[in-house]
């Protein structure tokens, strides 16, 4: 190959992987927008792809041209940091679409524990608002650890900024209060469950003695039936023998 060639064929491939890196740095700043959700991440893990098989097609030319050899080896550090935005955008989205998402429906399931009576269905309400609480302060703070730099960076929430470490505070916060109304429910269960237990013993027993009842009642009348029987009989061979004695 020509240098005049391979000038172009350098010019014509270097063209493709900054137009294609162009796309990767559009994509991952569309994770970072209040829009954000899984059609993004799969946008940015698409346009990285595509970046590095373009890179792949000029592998031959990298032998060939020193100059973008270093082009091609600085687009993969781009890349490289490229799939580190794009891990932690998944993060970031998965926790809010979950973890955070589930908070925020919690005080709704907290406004229909506080209507609902059964103490069973008002507990299980509860531990779950609480639950929702506690996931959403633990993968706070396990993002925050994973990427401190969103200490700084509010996340778009619903179209509002939102710190992370105030989300995570809150939430703890949130889960530690509502865990009071769980433990005082769980008090009020068992002591509820001790009474029914009462009950239902009281209950057996006014069972069991109206069935002592039957059954002596049921006794007396077999007895009285059998008394009336035996006499019937004797009174039968009362007769008989009566009868017996005339025919002589």
């Amino acid at each position: 190959m020509s240098a005049r060639k391979l000038e172009a064929a350098v010019e014509k491939q270097r063209d493709s992987v900054v137009e294609a890196m162009f796309a990767v740095t559009e994509a991952l700043d569309a994770l970072e927008t209040k829009e954000a959700g899984s059609a993004q991440v799969t946008a940015a893990s698409e346009a990285i792809q595509r970046t590095r098989e373009r890179l792949r097609t000029g592998k031959e030319l990298e032998a060939r041209s020193e100059d973008y050899a270093a082009s091609a080896r600085s687009t993969e550090r781009k890349l490289e940091q490229a799939e580190v935005r794009l891990k932690q955008g998944r993060r970031v989205i998965d926790f809010v679409s979950g973890p955070l998402g589930e908070s925020q429906e919690a005080p709704e399931l907290e406004k229909k524990a506080r209507r609902e009576k059964d103490i069973a269905a008002r507990l299980s309400l509860y531990t779950e608002v609480r639950d929702r609480y506690r996931r959403c302060g633990s993968e706070a703070e396990k993002l925050l650890s994973e990427a401190p730099e969103l200490a700084r960076s509010p996340l778009p929430v619903k179209g509002r900024p939102m710190v992370l470490k105030a989300v995570a505070a809150g939430c703890k916060k949130k889960a530690g209060l509502t865990q009071r109304a769980v433990v005082k429910l769980e008090k009020a269960q068992v002591k509820w469950e001790k009474a029914q237990a009462k009950r239902e013993a009281a209950r057996e027993k006014k069972e069991k003695l109206k069935a002592a009842r039957e059954k002596a009642k049921e006794a007396a009348r077999e007895k009285k039936e059998k008394l009336k029987a035996a006499r019937e009989k004797a009174k039968e061979a009362a007769r008989e023998k009566a009868l017996a004695r005339k025919r002589k």
